[in-house]
Protein backbone atom coordinates (compact mmCIF):
# COMPACT_ATOMS: atom_id res chain seq x y z
CA UNK A 1 0.00 0.00 0.00
CA UNK A 2 2.56 2.44 1.32
CA UNK A 3 4.61 1.78 -2.68
CA UNK A 4 1.57 2.52 -4.10
CA UNK A 5 1.22 5.91 -2.45
CA UNK A 6 4.65 6.85 -3.23
CA UNK A 7 4.11 6.20 -7.26
CA UNK A 8 1.04 8.32 -7.12
CA UNK A 9 3.02 11.29 -5.39
CA UNK A 10 4.12 13.93 -7.80
CA UNK A 11 7.04 15.08 -9.02
CA UNK A 12 8.16 18.65 -10.09
CA UNK A 13 9.91 19.58 -12.90
CA UNK A 14 11.19 23.45 -12.98
CA UNK A 15 12.07 24.88 -16.91
CA UNK A 16 12.25 28.32 -15.22
CA UNK A 17 15.53 29.24 -15.06
CA UNK A 18 17.78 26.36 -14.61
CA UNK A 19 16.34 22.58 -15.41
CA UNK A 20 15.32 20.97 -12.01
CA UNK A 21 13.55 17.89 -11.63
CA UNK A 22 12.88 17.19 -8.13
CA UNK A 23 11.31 14.15 -6.45
CA UNK A 24 8.25 14.06 -4.24
CA UNK A 25 9.73 14.09 -1.28
CA UNK A 26 11.99 17.64 -2.93
CA UNK A 27 15.09 15.64 -3.87
CA UNK A 28 17.44 16.84 -6.71
CA UNK A 29 17.37 14.22 -9.00
CA UNK A 30 18.16 16.24 -12.67
CA UNK A 31 20.76 14.35 -14.28
CA UNK A 32 23.83 16.49 -15.48
CA UNK A 33 24.28 16.09 -18.90
CA UNK A 34 22.60 18.57 -21.42
CA UNK A 35 21.37 16.22 -23.90
CA UNK A 36 19.80 14.45 -20.85
CA UNK A 37 18.10 17.58 -19.26
CA UNK A 38 17.41 18.80 -23.16
CA UNK A 39 15.44 15.20 -23.97
CA UNK A 40 13.44 15.80 -20.13
CA UNK A 41 12.82 19.58 -21.39
CA UNK A 42 11.02 18.56 -24.78
CA UNK A 43 9.08 16.18 -22.87
CA UNK A 44 7.83 18.30 -20.20
CA UNK A 45 6.82 20.80 -22.66
CA UNK A 46 4.95 18.17 -25.08
CA UNK A 47 1.23 18.17 -24.08
CA UNK A 48 0.48 14.83 -23.65
CA UNK A 49 4.31 14.71 -22.57
CA UNK A 50 4.97 11.64 -25.12
CA UNK A 51 7.28 11.65 -28.28
CA UNK A 52 8.71 9.05 -30.91
CA UNK A 53 12.38 8.48 -30.61
CA UNK A 54 12.72 9.38 -33.97
CA UNK A 55 11.73 12.89 -33.19
CA UNK A 56 13.51 13.21 -30.64
CA UNK A 57 16.65 12.17 -32.33
CA UNK A 58 15.82 14.63 -34.80
CA UNK A 59 15.95 17.66 -31.99
CA UNK A 60 19.07 16.17 -30.34
CA UNK A 61 21.04 14.68 -32.73
CA UNK A 62 20.30 16.07 -36.35
CA UNK A 63 23.80 16.33 -37.29
CA UNK A 64 24.38 11.91 -36.57
CA UNK A 65 23.48 9.51 -39.08
CA UNK A 66 20.27 7.42 -38.07
CA UNK A 67 22.32 3.92 -36.39
CA UNK A 68 24.35 6.71 -34.40
CA UNK A 69 21.78 8.96 -33.54
CA UNK A 70 19.56 5.79 -32.20
CA UNK A 71 22.76 4.81 -29.51
CA UNK A 72 23.14 7.65 -28.49
CA UNK A 73 19.26 8.36 -27.33
CA UNK A 74 19.84 4.55 -25.65
CA UNK A 75 22.73 6.06 -24.02
CA UNK A 76 20.47 9.24 -22.32
CA UNK A 77 17.75 7.33 -21.23
CA UNK A 78 20.41 5.12 -19.29
CA UNK A 79 21.72 8.29 -17.75
CA UNK A 80 18.18 9.47 -17.07
CA UNK A 81 17.21 6.17 -15.20
CA UNK A 82 20.50 6.00 -13.61
CA UNK A 83 20.31 9.52 -12.03
CA UNK A 84 16.36 8.96 -11.58
CA UNK A 85 17.34 6.09 -9.46
CA UNK A 86 14.41 4.37 -7.37
CA UNK A 87 12.20 6.68 -9.12
CA UNK A 88 13.38 5.66 -12.90
CA UNK A 89 9.67 4.65 -13.50
CA UNK A 90 8.37 8.12 -14.41
CA UNK A 91 9.94 7.45 -17.61
CA UNK A 92 8.78 5.13 -19.69
CA UNK A 93 9.62 3.98 -23.25
CA UNK A 94 8.71 1.19 -26.33
CA UNK A 95 10.25 0.44 -29.87
CA UNK A 96 8.41 4.03 -31.32
CA UNK A 97 8.26 6.30 -28.29
CA UNK A 98 9.78 7.60 -25.12
CA UNK A 99 7.60 9.44 -22.45
CA UNK A 100 6.93 10.97 -18.83
CA UNK A 101 4.06 9.84 -16.50
CA UNK A 102 1.67 12.92 -17.60
CA UNK A 103 0.12 11.54 -14.14
CA UNK A 104 2.55 11.70 -12.31
CA UNK A 105 4.46 15.24 -13.34
CA UNK A 106 3.48 19.05 -12.59
CA UNK A 107 5.84 21.51 -14.51
CA UNK A 108 6.45 25.82 -13.61
CA UNK A 109 5.45 26.59 -17.16
CA UNK A 110 2.79 29.13 -16.98
CA UNK A 111 2.40 29.89 -13.57
CA UNK A 112 4.89 33.04 -13.24
CA UNK A 113 3.95 36.30 -14.49
CA UNK A 114 5.90 38.15 -17.41
CA UNK A 115 7.84 40.22 -15.03
CA UNK A 116 9.21 36.79 -13.90
CA UNK A 117 13.16 37.73 -14.56
CA UNK A 118 14.19 34.04 -15.30
CA UNK A 119 14.76 32.62 -18.31
CA UNK A 120 13.42 29.66 -19.94
CA UNK A 121 15.83 26.77 -19.58
CA UNK A 122 18.54 29.12 -18.32
CA UNK A 123 22.12 27.89 -19.16
CA UNK A 124 21.08 24.67 -21.36
CA UNK A 125 23.47 24.51 -23.65
CA UNK A 126 23.07 21.88 -26.28
CA UNK A 127 25.27 22.31 -29.54
CA UNK A 128 22.39 21.37 -32.01
CA UNK A 129 21.01 23.45 -34.54
CA UNK A 130 17.38 21.39 -34.34
CA UNK A 131 17.25 21.77 -30.42
CA UNK A 132 18.29 25.50 -30.89
CA UNK A 133 15.51 26.09 -33.05
CA UNK A 134 12.59 24.87 -30.92
CA UNK A 135 14.23 25.99 -27.80
CA UNK A 136 13.80 29.86 -29.27
CA UNK A 137 9.97 28.78 -30.31
CA UNK A 138 9.76 27.37 -26.76
CA UNK A 139 10.94 30.72 -25.35
CA UNK A 140 8.70 32.97 -27.71
CA UNK A 141 5.73 30.85 -26.63
CA UNK A 142 6.24 31.64 -23.18
CA UNK A 143 7.04 35.34 -23.77
CA UNK A 144 3.55 35.35 -26.20
CA UNK A 145 1.60 33.88 -23.53
CA UNK A 146 2.51 35.69 -20.90
CA UNK A 147 1.90 38.92 -23.17
CA UNK A 148 -1.18 37.92 -23.80
CA UNK A 149 -2.20 37.31 -20.14
CA UNK A 150 -1.08 40.78 -19.35
CA UNK A 151 -2.63 42.27 -22.04
CA UNK A 152 0.76 44.79 -21.61
CA UNK A 153 1.87 44.07 -25.03
CA UNK A 154 0.31 42.63 -28.70
CA UNK A 155 0.86 39.06 -29.43
CA UNK A 156 4.00 38.62 -31.45
CA UNK A 157 3.42 35.45 -32.26
CA UNK A 158 1.18 36.57 -35.18
CA UNK A 159 4.03 37.91 -37.54
CA UNK A 160 6.03 41.23 -37.90
CA UNK A 161 4.70 44.27 -38.51
CA UNK A 162 5.70 46.84 -41.26
CA UNK A 163 5.35 50.13 -40.83
CA UNK A 164 6.06 52.74 -44.38
CA UNK A 165 6.43 55.97 -43.59
CA UNK A 166 7.22 59.11 -45.87
CA UNK A 167 8.42 62.52 -44.98
CA UNK A 168 7.00 65.67 -46.78
CA UNK A 169 3.71 67.78 -46.14
CA UNK A 170 0.84 65.42 -46.68
CA UNK A 171 -0.01 66.49 -50.40
CA UNK A 172 3.11 67.01 -52.05
CA UNK A 173 4.40 64.79 -54.90
CA UNK A 174 7.89 64.45 -52.59
CA UNK A 175 5.39 62.66 -50.27
CA UNK A 176 3.51 60.83 -52.58
CA UNK A 177 6.25 59.40 -54.07
CA UNK A 178 7.91 58.55 -51.18
CA UNK A 179 4.87 56.77 -49.79
CA UNK A 180 4.50 54.72 -53.21
CA UNK A 181 8.07 53.27 -52.88
CA UNK A 182 8.02 52.19 -48.96
CA UNK A 183 4.60 50.99 -49.85
CA UNK A 184 5.86 48.51 -52.40
CA UNK A 185 9.09 47.71 -50.33
CA UNK A 186 6.35 46.47 -47.74
CA UNK A 187 4.50 44.17 -50.20
CA UNK A 188 7.85 42.80 -51.49
CA UNK A 189 8.68 41.97 -47.68
CA UNK A 190 4.81 40.89 -47.25
CA UNK A 191 4.54 38.64 -50.11
CA UNK A 192 7.51 36.19 -48.83
CA UNK A 193 7.02 35.66 -45.40
CA UNK A 194 4.09 35.98 -42.44
CA UNK A 195 4.90 40.19 -42.26
CA UNK A 196 2.39 42.73 -42.65
CA UNK A 197 2.41 46.29 -43.04
CA UNK A 198 0.29 48.50 -40.41
CA UNK A 199 -1.49 51.76 -41.04
CA UNK A 200 1.32 55.09 -40.90
CA UNK A 201 -1.68 57.07 -39.87
CA UNK A 202 -2.02 55.31 -36.52
CA UNK A 203 0.24 55.75 -33.44
CA UNK A 204 0.99 51.75 -33.62
CA UNK A 205 4.88 50.96 -33.62
CA UNK A 206 6.32 48.84 -36.45
CA UNK A 207 8.86 45.92 -35.82
CA UNK A 208 10.04 47.10 -38.62
CA UNK A 209 9.81 50.99 -40.16
CA UNK A 210 10.68 51.92 -43.59
CA UNK A 211 11.07 55.30 -44.08
CA UNK A 212 11.80 57.29 -47.35
CA UNK A 213 12.83 61.20 -47.70
CA UNK A 214 12.95 62.51 -51.02
CA UNK A 215 14.36 65.80 -52.41
CA UNK A 216 14.52 67.97 -55.57
CA UNK A 217 16.40 70.88 -57.07
CA UNK A 218 14.80 71.46 -60.56
CA UNK A 219 15.31 68.44 -62.75
CA UNK A 220 17.71 66.59 -59.91
CA UNK A 221 15.92 64.14 -58.24
CA UNK A 222 17.21 62.23 -54.96
CA UNK A 223 15.17 59.44 -52.98
CA UNK A 224 16.51 57.85 -49.59
CA UNK A 225 15.30 54.87 -47.80
CA UNK A 226 16.11 53.65 -44.88
CA UNK A 227 14.48 49.87 -43.48
CA UNK A 228 15.32 49.68 -39.45
CA UNK A 229 14.50 47.25 -36.67
CA UNK A 230 12.63 49.74 -34.21
CA UNK A 231 13.75 48.01 -30.79
CA UNK A 232 16.79 47.20 -31.60
CA UNK A 233 17.63 50.09 -34.28
CA UNK A 234 19.72 48.28 -36.29
CA UNK A 235 19.69 49.23 -40.09
CA UNK A 236 18.51 46.47 -42.81
CA UNK A 237 18.80 48.48 -45.35
CA UNK A 238 19.89 51.93 -46.53
CA UNK A 239 19.67 53.67 -50.19
CA UNK A 240 19.69 56.47 -52.43
CA UNK A 241 18.71 56.88 -55.72
CA UNK A 242 19.70 60.09 -58.15
CA UNK A 243 17.78 60.95 -61.57
CA UNK A 244 18.47 63.48 -63.54
CA UNK A 245 14.39 64.01 -64.62
CA UNK A 246 11.44 65.94 -62.61
CA UNK A 247 9.36 64.77 -59.70
CA UNK A 248 6.79 62.72 -61.48
CA UNK A 249 9.36 60.18 -62.88
CA UNK A 250 9.50 58.70 -59.73
CA UNK A 251 6.27 57.48 -59.78
CA UNK A 252 7.27 55.12 -62.91
CA UNK A 253 7.03 51.82 -63.09
CA UNK A 254 10.44 50.50 -63.50
CA UNK A 255 12.51 53.17 -61.03
CA UNK A 256 9.41 51.80 -57.67
CA UNK A 257 9.90 47.92 -59.01
CA UNK A 258 13.69 48.45 -59.13
CA UNK A 259 14.44 50.01 -56.24
CA UNK A 260 11.77 48.21 -54.00
CA UNK A 261 13.10 44.80 -55.38
CA UNK A 262 16.91 45.86 -54.00
CA UNK A 263 15.56 47.31 -50.85
CA UNK A 264 13.17 44.19 -49.64
CA UNK A 265 15.67 41.72 -50.51
CA UNK A 266 18.67 43.08 -48.68
CA UNK A 267 16.07 43.34 -45.89
CA UNK A 268 15.52 39.93 -45.43
CA UNK A 269 18.49 38.87 -46.48
CA UNK A 270 19.96 41.01 -43.50
CA UNK A 271 16.68 40.40 -41.12
CA UNK A 272 17.69 36.98 -38.78
CA UNK A 273 20.86 38.06 -38.23
CA UNK A 274 20.24 42.03 -37.10
CA UNK A 275 16.58 41.49 -35.43
CA UNK A 276 18.01 37.45 -33.82
CA UNK A 277 16.15 34.44 -34.02
CA UNK A 278 13.34 35.20 -31.02
CA UNK A 279 10.18 34.92 -33.51
CA UNK A 280 9.29 31.91 -36.12
CA UNK A 281 8.87 34.36 -38.86
CA UNK A 282 12.26 35.33 -38.48
CA UNK A 283 13.47 31.55 -37.90
CA UNK A 284 11.78 30.96 -41.28
CA UNK A 285 13.35 34.34 -42.85
CA UNK A 286 16.71 32.49 -41.95
CA UNK A 287 15.92 29.16 -43.75
CA UNK A 288 14.48 30.70 -46.63
CA UNK A 289 17.43 32.81 -46.89
CA UNK A 290 19.58 29.29 -46.71
CA UNK A 291 17.75 27.69 -49.39
CA UNK A 292 17.89 30.09 -52.25
CA UNK A 293 21.76 30.17 -51.25
CA UNK A 294 21.54 26.52 -51.57
CA UNK A 295 19.47 26.53 -54.13
CA UNK A 296 21.50 29.22 -56.64
CA UNK A 297 24.28 26.36 -57.06
CA UNK A 298 22.26 24.29 -59.20
CA UNK A 299 23.69 20.82 -58.43
CA UNK A 300 22.12 18.27 -56.94
CA UNK A 301 23.08 18.23 -53.80
CA UNK A 302 22.71 21.60 -53.08
CA UNK A 303 18.99 21.22 -54.25
CA UNK A 304 18.44 18.53 -51.66
CA UNK A 305 19.73 21.12 -48.98
CA UNK A 306 17.65 23.80 -50.48
CA UNK A 307 14.62 21.87 -50.16
CA UNK A 308 15.26 20.78 -46.85
CA UNK A 309 16.19 24.39 -45.25
CA UNK A 310 12.69 25.60 -47.01
CA UNK A 311 10.90 22.83 -45.50
CA UNK A 312 12.05 24.16 -42.02
CA UNK A 313 10.90 27.57 -42.99
CA UNK A 314 7.60 26.37 -43.78
CA UNK A 315 7.56 24.46 -40.39
CA UNK A 316 8.57 27.28 -38.64
CA UNK A 317 6.16 29.96 -40.11
CA UNK A 318 4.04 28.21 -42.28
CA UNK A 319 3.67 30.52 -45.60
CA UNK A 320 2.81 29.88 -49.33
CA UNK A 321 5.94 30.98 -50.89
CA UNK A 322 7.96 28.58 -49.03
CA UNK A 323 5.69 25.85 -50.35
CA UNK A 324 5.87 27.21 -53.72
CA UNK A 325 9.58 27.59 -53.28
CA UNK A 326 10.06 23.13 -52.25
CA UNK A 327 7.58 22.99 -55.87
CA UNK A 328 10.04 25.17 -57.80
CA UNK A 329 12.74 23.36 -56.43
CA UNK A 330 11.41 19.82 -57.48
CA UNK A 331 10.86 21.40 -61.10
CA UNK A 332 14.49 22.00 -61.41
CA UNK A 333 15.43 18.81 -60.63
CA UNK A 334 13.47 17.82 -63.31
CA UNK A 335 14.21 20.03 -66.27
CA UNK A 336 17.70 21.27 -65.09
CA UNK A 337 19.54 18.05 -63.90
CA UNK A 338 16.91 15.79 -65.76
CA UNK A 339 16.28 13.54 -62.96
CA UNK A 340 13.55 11.81 -63.88
CA UNK A 341 10.14 12.15 -61.36
CA UNK A 342 8.02 9.06 -60.79
CA UNK A 343 4.44 9.44 -60.47
CA UNK A 344 4.49 10.22 -56.15
CA UNK A 345 7.52 12.72 -57.06
CA UNK A 346 4.63 14.13 -59.61
CA UNK A 347 1.69 14.38 -57.02
CA UNK A 348 3.85 15.68 -54.53
CA UNK A 349 4.20 18.86 -56.51
CA UNK A 350 1.34 19.06 -57.33
CA UNK A 351 0.48 18.66 -53.59
CA UNK A 352 2.66 21.30 -52.54
CA UNK A 353 1.57 23.41 -55.43
CA UNK A 354 -2.06 23.61 -54.77
CA UNK A 355 -1.31 23.85 -50.35
CA UNK A 356 0.88 27.26 -51.62
CA UNK A 357 -2.32 28.38 -53.38
CA UNK A 358 -4.51 27.49 -50.62
CA UNK A 359 -2.34 28.66 -48.25
CA UNK A 360 -1.72 32.20 -49.54
CA UNK A 361 -3.43 33.37 -52.38
CA UNK A 362 -2.60 36.86 -52.41
CA UNK A 363 1.05 36.54 -52.77
CA UNK A 364 2.43 37.46 -55.87
CA UNK A 365 5.75 35.29 -55.31
CA UNK A 366 3.87 32.01 -54.29
CA UNK A 367 1.62 32.41 -57.37
CA UNK A 368 4.64 33.25 -59.62
CA UNK A 369 6.88 30.40 -58.86
CA UNK A 370 3.50 27.63 -59.17
CA UNK A 371 2.79 29.70 -62.18
CA UNK A 372 6.52 28.66 -63.84
CA UNK A 373 6.37 25.16 -62.18
CA UNK A 374 3.01 24.33 -63.79
CA UNK A 375 4.20 25.31 -67.08
CA UNK A 376 7.80 23.77 -67.67
CA UNK A 377 7.19 20.48 -65.49
CA UNK A 378 3.34 19.90 -66.38
CA UNK A 379 3.88 21.67 -69.70
CA UNK A 380 0.16 23.81 -69.01
CA UNK A 381 0.32 27.07 -70.08
CA UNK A 382 -3.23 27.82 -69.01
CA UNK A 383 -2.16 27.67 -65.59
CA UNK A 384 0.73 29.40 -66.14
CA UNK A 385 -0.89 32.18 -67.88
CA UNK A 386 -3.78 32.48 -65.62
CA UNK A 387 -1.72 32.43 -62.30
CA UNK A 388 0.99 34.75 -63.52
CA UNK A 389 -1.79 37.15 -64.60
CA UNK A 390 -3.69 37.02 -61.20
CA UNK A 391 -0.36 37.70 -59.48
CA UNK A 392 0.35 40.87 -61.36
CA UNK A 393 -3.16 41.83 -60.60
CA UNK A 394 -2.51 41.67 -57.19
CA UNK A 395 0.68 43.54 -57.60
CA UNK A 396 1.71 44.64 -61.04
CA UNK A 397 5.34 46.38 -59.35
CA UNK A 398 6.40 42.39 -58.12
CA UNK A 399 9.29 41.26 -59.97
CA UNK A 400 8.30 37.66 -59.42
CA UNK A 401 4.82 38.18 -61.31
CA UNK A 402 6.64 40.50 -64.33
CA UNK A 403 9.21 37.45 -64.81
CA UNK A 404 6.22 34.93 -64.54
CA UNK A 405 3.69 36.52 -66.49
CA UNK A 406 6.59 37.35 -69.23
CA UNK A 407 7.69 33.58 -69.56
CA UNK A 408 4.32 32.54 -69.59
CA UNK A 409 2.79 34.53 -72.33
CA UNK A 410 5.93 34.61 -74.28
CA UNK A 411 5.42 30.61 -74.41
CA UNK A 412 1.96 31.13 -75.65
CA UNK A 413 3.20 32.81 -78.78
CA UNK A 414 2.57 36.93 -76.96
CA UNK A 415 6.55 37.37 -77.69
CA UNK A 416 6.56 41.14 -77.98
CA UNK A 417 5.23 41.96 -74.86
CA UNK A 418 6.83 39.35 -72.95
CA UNK A 419 9.96 40.70 -74.14
CA UNK A 420 9.15 44.13 -72.97
CA UNK A 421 8.39 43.03 -69.33
CA UNK A 422 11.24 40.72 -69.32
CA UNK A 423 13.82 43.71 -70.11
CA UNK A 424 12.31 45.42 -67.69
CA UNK A 425 13.15 42.39 -65.13
CA UNK A 426 16.36 42.63 -66.13
CA UNK A 427 17.01 46.29 -65.57
CA UNK A 428 15.80 45.50 -62.05
CA UNK A 429 17.52 42.84 -60.27
CA UNK A 430 20.46 43.23 -61.26
CA UNK A 431 22.23 42.92 -57.71
CA UNK A 432 19.87 39.79 -56.94
CA UNK A 433 21.10 36.46 -55.99
CA UNK A 434 19.31 34.84 -57.93
CA UNK A 435 20.42 36.94 -61.36
CA UNK A 436 21.53 34.00 -63.12
CA UNK A 437 18.40 32.43 -63.10
CA UNK A 438 16.42 35.88 -63.99
CA UNK A 439 18.91 35.79 -67.29
CA UNK A 440 17.84 32.36 -67.87
CA UNK A 441 14.07 33.16 -67.97
CA UNK A 442 15.26 36.58 -70.00
CA UNK A 443 17.11 34.14 -72.52
CA UNK A 444 14.15 31.93 -73.29
CA UNK A 445 11.81 35.17 -73.44
CA UNK A 446 14.47 36.22 -76.18
CA UNK A 447 14.59 33.20 -77.66
CA UNK A 448 10.89 33.00 -78.34
CA UNK A 449 10.98 36.90 -79.55
CA UNK A 450 13.25 35.81 -82.26
CA UNK A 451 15.87 37.78 -80.63
CA UNK A 452 18.95 35.08 -80.88
CA UNK A 453 21.92 37.20 -80.21
CA UNK A 454 20.42 39.04 -76.83
CA UNK A 455 19.31 35.86 -75.83
CA UNK A 456 23.01 34.62 -76.45
CA UNK A 457 24.35 37.22 -74.37
CA UNK A 458 22.18 36.24 -71.65
CA UNK A 459 22.20 32.58 -71.00
CA UNK A 460 26.18 33.48 -71.34
CA UNK A 461 25.70 35.83 -68.02
CA UNK A 462 23.87 32.39 -66.58
CA UNK A 463 26.21 30.39 -66.86
CA UNK A 464 29.78 32.42 -65.73
CA UNK A 465 27.93 33.41 -62.95
CA UNK A 466 26.97 29.29 -62.01
CA UNK A 467 29.25 27.08 -63.63
CA UNK A 468 26.79 24.18 -63.03
CA UNK A 469 24.05 25.48 -64.40
CA UNK A 470 22.86 23.12 -67.13
CA UNK A 471 19.93 25.14 -68.77
CA UNK A 472 21.62 28.29 -70.04
CA UNK A 473 24.33 25.41 -71.48
CA UNK A 474 21.84 24.06 -73.63
CA UNK A 475 21.07 27.84 -74.87
CA UNK A 476 24.15 28.77 -75.79
CA UNK A 477 25.39 25.30 -77.88
CA UNK A 478 22.05 26.00 -80.08
CA UNK A 479 22.33 29.81 -80.92
CA UNK A 480 26.38 29.46 -80.91
CA UNK A 481 25.95 26.72 -83.50
CA UNK A 482 22.44 28.62 -85.20
CA UNK A 483 25.34 31.77 -85.67
CA UNK A 484 28.04 29.59 -87.04
CA UNK A 485 30.37 29.72 -84.03
CA UNK A 486 31.01 26.10 -84.06
CA UNK A 487 34.05 26.16 -81.98
CA UNK A 488 31.73 27.43 -79.12
CA UNK A 489 29.20 25.64 -79.67
CA UNK A 490 31.43 21.98 -79.57
CA UNK A 491 32.29 23.71 -75.95
CA UNK A 492 29.29 23.47 -74.65
CA UNK A 493 28.53 19.75 -75.89
CA UNK A 494 31.52 18.69 -74.12
CA UNK A 495 30.42 20.78 -70.91
CA UNK A 496 26.88 19.02 -71.02
CA UNK A 497 27.93 16.05 -71.84
CA UNK A 498 30.14 16.10 -68.50
CA UNK A 499 27.56 17.41 -66.05
CA UNK A 500 24.50 15.66 -67.73
CA UNK A 501 25.68 12.24 -68.58
CA UNK A 502 22.31 11.05 -70.52
CA UNK A 503 22.93 14.22 -73.18
CA UNK A 504 23.52 13.52 -76.67
CA UNK A 505 23.55 15.95 -79.49
CA UNK A 506 20.99 13.46 -80.95
CA UNK A 507 18.34 13.60 -77.92
CA UNK A 508 18.19 17.30 -77.67
CA UNK A 509 17.94 18.06 -81.57
CA UNK A 510 15.00 14.99 -81.55
CA UNK A 511 13.61 13.92 -78.69
CA UNK A 512 10.82 16.40 -78.35
CA UNK A 513 10.92 15.18 -74.18
CA UNK A 514 14.31 16.76 -73.62
CA UNK A 515 13.87 20.25 -72.46
CA UNK A 516 14.65 22.44 -75.06
CA UNK A 517 10.73 22.91 -76.33
CA UNK A 518 11.62 27.06 -76.95
CA UNK A 519 14.51 26.19 -78.73
CA UNK A 520 12.46 23.87 -81.04
CA UNK A 521 9.45 26.14 -80.92
CA UNK A 522 11.84 28.97 -82.22
CA UNK A 523 13.56 26.78 -84.68
CA UNK A 524 17.17 27.27 -83.17
CA UNK A 525 18.02 23.83 -83.35
CA UNK A 526 18.22 23.92 -86.93
CA UNK A 527 21.79 23.75 -86.95
CA UNK A 528 24.03 20.82 -89.26
CA UNK A 529 24.95 18.32 -86.24
CA UNK A 530 28.01 17.23 -88.04
CA UNK A 531 30.04 20.56 -87.42
CA UNK A 532 29.50 19.89 -83.61
CA UNK A 533 31.49 16.48 -84.06
CA UNK A 534 35.24 16.77 -82.36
Amino acid sequence: MGEAVARSAKFRIELLGSLRVLSPGGDNITPNAAKAKGLIAILADTPNNRRTRRWLESKLWSDRAAQQASGSLRQTLTDIRQSFGEHAYILGSSRQDIWLQSNLISTDFGETSSDDPRTLLEGLDIKDEEFETWLRECRQRRGAAEAKRSGTTPDISKGIRIKCVASGSKNSIERIAGQVLVDQIGKNIESVAAIWRVDEKTSAIGDLEVASEVASHGNECVVYVKITHQYSGRVLFSGFRQRQTNLNALLEDDFVAEFAHEAAGKCLQKLPLAVGLDTPEVVATGFSNLAIKRFGLFNVASLDEADDFMSRAYDASPHGSYLGWRGFFSMARVVDLQIAADKGTLEEVNQLCSQALELSPDSPQALSLVALTRLMLFDDLESGVGLSEAALRIDPLSMFAKQARSVSIGASGNANDAYEMSALCQFAVYQDELRHLWDLYHSLVCISAGRFEEALKAASRASLRCADFIAPRRQILALSALSGDFQSARKQRQELERLEPSFSLERMVHDIDYPAATLRRAGALDFPLDELED
